[in-house]
């Protein structure tokens, strides 16, 4: 090669290393971005949901309509009457033809608060305001407001303008403007031909502009000249506009039953979301009731017949939520003051997402199939040393998760040889083979080099032979596998002999391990391998091939139950803290020998302990008999979490339980598994307001506007109650408006005048006193949230109890007088 053949070469494969690394440079750009955005579209935020219905005291499970009022109460309108909740109980207000202050009929289609804090309620005939002085409502029947005796119509939709005047569109009659309850409304009617009862909403965006949804596209009203326009052409002529929403950046949304619309204001570009089947970010459905503020830049969209979306307007994708709701029909959404999210459906009640209910979300979708639902019991969980992830069942065999695959391999008796498809727990050893415990099977070792599983099955019950077909609890110890038996004590199989070697109990050697019932086995920090037993908790002494047990006892539950431990788990310190199956938490001290238990006066949801897991935080999360409890371990106290808390209805496996490398932990159920995100576990600090519900004497509750009523007003209203001698046995009834796991809630009160100090009453909600004497007295009233937050304020009423004639000051003048008058006469 000469000297120009060599140039040329080099300047050529000097030409190629640049190409290389420019290539090489847009791929990594390309890497870094582009996975990115990906993986933002894909993240879907939790959502769990607590449900009410009308087994909770609605009147009706069909909730069109969703408000909160001035006060703190959540109000639901429905098919059949108007419900008021304060966390505990529903009130229902019901439509009565004979009575005038109730509502103008039961059919409730819009609620709205103006800025002066009055409720509206709308219906298919007429105007209702809410009287919370006493109890009743305003409307055309009672002629207690000028401005309400037009409107026994049927309304479409109510909006307040920046000057204060309510706007009310009516389905036929056009629209109304009440400026002054006292005045009477103001009609305009519509000057269209082709209108017929068609308003359905709208939106007053500015002094000179009210925005019109109809059904049949989009009107605007100009209130200072009282001219209409006629815009159905250019925003989608034939669509019925449900909600006409404005965003930040002034553009206008439009929720229709095509679709959702964006009108750009500054282009006037209109931009359509509809449903695609083949898109799966795509918006759920087309059938667009409304839309929520979310975050800066994403909004909840209620969609009938499609759940609700999370809609991101910046990359346009859609997330759906459509299992985690009591229907997918949903036909109503509001987001209260605390940001809690409120979901009405058709036929299905109400949903009710909070902080606490996003903690737990339920996965009980077919393994093979992210979109069919299978139910089944889940018993064990492995990610293994290659990143597969493994799940046993009880009845539907084994399931494998490859790494980075979204999909399972499911493994059963008939498909690939297993010996039992009921499987108990799954564990690796160093050679990355699987075993697996089953329920009749034996015990079932997979060996990846081959794909094939190898069973270990008692065959004659000669020595170094499996001893129990059902078997359960396993780990690695010192190389060798332990393998525990349904009540038949546990097999060790010998690394070095290939052979089991049998424990079970000797009830004539202390040495030997206490019960045949083995549940659990732990190595703590220290390298010792502990056995749960229904006899207490055994530790392992490797040099003499015997146990050590330790028992316990306690004045708050029987021998049996606190020595019947199921789960353990080692924290920082090295407490082992002990799940037992009826005495609630034990935590006990190794070196020291002193334990403490903890038990549903700690908090606990329950005394019978499942499976634990201890979280980043140092916080015990707890899979009980009737929900989870969450335990921390270094203030010692605990908080139960129940359906009512959002907790999704499940019974939890023994021992089934896994925390993930991100701090995830996953409890095992006889409907899939539940997922708990511990970060999520956030202190709900909304101070709750604090109201009086309900006033009794003698056992019986007093109501306002009845004959001969001690009260003028509602009670909640009442700033002071007079009562004669004889009416001097009372109660109350109180509420914290935090619907947060409302239940864990608590108070305290006392009567000024009577009581000494405040009288702390956990999460009753009654305060009795009986036979006060005369004399005045003030009733108070605290409530905390379920963190704890107090509202130390909270609420009072003014008693005075009248003596009787013969105690008052003209009685005792009267008889000195009379007195007087006798000793004059004699």
């Amino acid at each position: 090669m000469n000297y120009l053949e060599k140039l040329s070469a080099l300047l050529l494969l000097d030409k190629l290393r640049c190409h290389i690394v420019m290539g090489g440079l847009l791929f990594y750009f390309f890497l870094l971005f582009i996975p990115y955005r990906l993986q933002a579209q894909k993240q879907k935020p939790t959502l769990g949901f607590s449900y009410l219905s009308i087994n909770d005291g609605l009147s009706e499970n069909t909730v069109r309509a969703i408000a909160e009022d001035a006060n703190g109460y959540m109000w639901f309108g429905s098919e059949d009457g108007l419900n008021r909740f304060d966390g505990y109980n529903f009130v229902a207000y019901h439509n009565d033809k004979n009575e005038n202050t109730t509502l103008s009929t039961r059919n409730i289609k819009f609620l709205f608060n103006d800025s002066k804090k009055n409720l509206w309620i709308l219906t298919n005939n007429g105007v209702n305001i809410y009287d919370p002085l006493h109890d009743n409502f305003c409307n055309f029947r009672n002629n207690k407001f000028e401005a309400l005796k037009k409107l026994n119509i049927d309304i479409g939709g109510i909006t307040e303008d920046s000057k204060g005047a309510i706007w009310i569109a009516s389905m036929n009659d056009g629209l109304f403007k009440i400026e002054s309850l006292h005045k009477a409304a103001l009609q305009y009617t519509y000057p269209f031909e082709d209108m017929s009862k068609h308003f359905l909403t709208f939106l007053s965006e500015n002094d000179s502009t009210l925005w019109i949804g109809t059904s049949d596209g989009i009107l605007k009203f100009n209130p200072l000249t009282k001219q209409y326009t006629d815009c159905r052409g250019l925003y989608g002529r034939g669509y019925d506009v449900r909600q006409i929403y404005k965003d930040p950046e002034g553009d206008i949304w439009l929720c229709t039953g095509h679709g959702l619309i964006k009108i750009i204001r500054e282009s006037q570009e209109i931009k359509e979301y509809k449903y695609n089947s083949k898109d799966p970010t795509g918006i759920s459905g087309n059938n667009v009731l409304c839309m929520i503020p979310y975050t800066d830049h994403s909004y909840f969209i209620a969609v009938d017949g499609g759940g609700l979306d999370l809609f991101d307007t910046k990359d346009e994708s859609f997330v759906h939520y459509k299992n985690e709701l009591s229907s997918k029909n949903v036909v109503s959404a509001y987001k209260d003051s605390k940001g809690d999210l409120w979901v009405g459906t058709y036929l299905n009640g109400i949903n009710y997402s909070n902080s606490t209910t996003n903690l737990f979300v339920l996965k009980k979708n077919n393994f093979l199939s992210d979109h069919s639902i299978r139910e089944g019991i889940v018993t064990g969980f492995l990610k293994d040393s290659k990143g597969d992830f493994w799940i046993t069942t009880d009845g539907d065999g084994l399931y494998k998760k490859e790494k980075g695959q979204e999909t399972y391999e499911q493994y059963t008796l008939e498909k690939n040889g297993l010996s039992s498809n009921k499987l108990i727990s799954v564990v690796e050893d160093e050679e990355t083979n699987i075993w697996i415990s089953t329920y009749g099977g034996g015990l079932m070792q997979y060996i990846r080099s081959k794909d094939e599983f190898k069973i270990y099955i008692p065959q004659s019950n000669s020595a170094g032979e499996l001893f129990n077909p059902h078997t359960k609890a396993l780990t690695f110890f010192h190389k060798d596998l332990w393998v525990s038996g349904f009540g038949t004590g546990i097999d060790v199989l010998r690394v070095a002999t290939g052979k089991f070697e049998h424990f079970s109990q000797d009830k004539n050697n202390p040495r030997s391990i206490p019960s045949d019932w083995v549940e659990c086995f732990y190595t703590d920090s220290k390298g010792t391998l502990w056995l749960c037993t229904f006899a207490g908790l055994s530790k392992y002494v490797p040099e003499t091939h015997d146990f050590t047990t330790y028992t316990f006892k306690s004045e708050k539950s029987t021998e049996r139950d606190i020595n019947a431990i199921v789960d353990m788990v080692e924290d920082a310190y090295g407490n082992l803290w002990l799940g037992t199956l009826g005495a609630g938490l034990m935590c006990f001290n190794p070196n020291s020998g002193l334990y403490s238990t903890y038990t549903t006066k700690q908090g606990l949801s329950n005394n019978c302990i499942k499976s634990m897991v201890l979280d980043d935080q140092s916080c015990l999360w707890l899979a009980t008999n009737t929900g989870v409890s969450l335990f921390n371990t270094i203030t010692r106290k605990g908080k139960g979490y129940t359906t009512k808390d959002g907790l999704p209805s499940c019974s939890f496996y023994l021992n089934s339980k896994y925390k993930t490398e991100q701090g995830l932990l996953y409890f095992g159920t006889n409907n899939g598994y539940l997922v708990i995100d511990p970060l999520l576990n956030t202190v709900n600090k909304k101070i709750p307001p604090v109201v009086i519900t309900s006033f009794k004497i003698s056992n019986k509750e007093v109501l306002p506007d009845t004959l001969n009523s001690l009260l003028q007003c509602s009670i909640s209203q009442t700033k002071e109650i007079i009562l004669p001698y004889n009416k001097n046995s009372i109660s109350f009834e109180f509420s914290a408006l935090n619907y947060n796991s409302s239940r864990n809630n608590h108070y305290a009160y006392w009567l000024e005048g009577f009581d000494e100090k405040s009288l702390y009453a956990g999460t009753q909600r009654t305060a009795t006193y009986t036979n006060l004497d005369p004399g005045t007295y003030i009733f108070r009233v605290k409530g905390s949230n379920n963190d704890g937050v107090w509202n130390e304020e909270g609420a009072h009423i003014k008693i005075i109890i009248l003596p009787p004639f013969w105690m008052t000051w003209w009685f005792y003048t009267i008889l000195v007088l009379l007195l007087l008058l006798a000793i004059y006469l004699v």
